[in-house]
Order: C-alpha cells, then structure tokens, then sequence
C-alpha cells in the first residue's frame, strides 16, 4: 500500500491549491522493504541422482533378487537368486569406454564382466553369462535409460509404456535420504533410492502392460550388504 500526503501551496491568484506527492511507506512500498526481486532468496535446487555414482575400487554390493523371466527358463527356473557385485577396478581406455570391471558371484560360482560407466550396461564376457547380465540389467540397473534426474517429491523421471497409454515415473515421496521413484497402473511400483548410494537399495515393479487387478510381478530385489 502507498500512502499519499497532500501539499498545501498558493496559487499566483493566492489561491490554495493542493499538490499530491506519493510517499513511500516505509513497511510495504517500494524501495529496501517492497523490493521482493532484490530479497526473495531463491528457489532450492532439487539434488539429482544417478545410477553408479560414488562407485569406488573395492566396493560391494549383494542383492536378494526375484527375476520373473527366468521362471520361464528351463536353465534356471527359480526365478529368486543372491547377487553379489565386487568392484575391482575401473578402465578409463577400452573398446566400450571408461568401464568398471566386476566380479560377480550368483549360485555359488564367479565370473567377471564389465560396466560401462556412461551407459550403465553390462557386458558379459563370456556366452554363458548373458542371460545374468540381462537379468542385472533389468533388476538392479534398471533405471539406467533414465540418466540422472531430480529427486524433489513429484520430480518427473519419465515414462512407462504400457498397452494403450504411458503413464509417468515421478518421485512419489521423500523421507531423509532416501527418495521413492514410481509408477501406479493396476497396481504400484516403487524403487527407493538412497543419497550418496550407486545402486537402489530396494525395487518391486509390476508389469505396466497388465490389465490384471494383480499384475505379475516383473523384479523384487533388496539391498543385503
């Protein structure tokens, strides 16, 4: 609000007139107190997260992980398993690019692949690991055509295909560090991701294209260790 004094003068008939001049006032006009441009402080930067980020020589994570597609496969048909992923070194020149190299642990055995770092994909290096470095890409890594994307609550991250139509991949809480990524069809799906942590500590996805009250569940994985 502006507050207006009047002005009292003579005319050159002698005549008084009055001359109106606005003055600012103080609490509310403009100037140091009604410039809000000059001292609204601004807006929080929402802090982003990508897949992988922080990994370290000698890192190691082992995950409890239910993979619905192998089910289906008459070489392993449990479809539930124990991951482990040793980070050994990284490689800043090789024919994929910069890549981490992993000892990976899965039913008892070993076996090594690498990571690429600017894609987050995993290649095998041998034939008979390319059905686990599928299974790895799709449970574990699965957020990697996401690339790195804000963690405010409502952040959009993209979209899921479904049938007839896409629905949005958002934040749909946050609580401390750790942030909930999902999508809701005919049933929910969440991952939740953790502040400074290269890898979800927990996902459970449904199937986007059901049209099943109960859609099948596509992973189930959780952070052990």
């Amino acid at each position: 609000m502006v507050a207006v004094a009047a002005l009292l003068y003579l005319g050159a008939d002698g005549a008084m007139g009055e001359a109106i001049q606005s003055v600012a006032d103080p609490g509310t006009g403009p100037g140091p107190h009604g410039d809000e441009s000059a001292t609204a402080p601004p807006p929080p930067e929402s802090p982003t997260w990508r897949l992988g980020e922080n990994l370290e020589a000698g890192d190691s994570y082992t995950y409890e992980v239910c993979y619905s597609i192998h089910a289906a496969e008459t070489t392993h048909p449990d479809p539930c398993y124990t991951l482990r992923m040793d980070f050994v070194y990284r490689m800043i020149h090789h024919a994929y690019g910069p890549v981490w190299v992993m000892d990976v642990g899965f039913d008892g055995k070993s076996t090594v692949m690498l990571l690429d770092l600017n894609t987050m994909t995993v290649h095998p290096m041998s034939a008979w690991d390319v059905w686990l470095a599928g299974s790895i890409q799709d449970t574990v890594l699965h957020l990697a055509p996401y690339g790195e994307q804000g963690l405010g609550v409502g952040a959009y991250w993209g979209e899921i295909d479904a049938y007839f139509y896409s629905v949005p991949l958002s934040v749909t809480s946050k609580a401390g560090d750790k942030s909930v990524l999902g999508y809701d069809t005919t049933a929910e799906s969440r991952t939740v991701i953790m502040s400074g942590m290269p890898f979800p500590e927990y996902s459970r996805w449904h199937d986007p294209r059901s049209l099943s009250a109960d859609p099948r569940i596509m992973h189930e994985y959780a952070l052990v260790r």
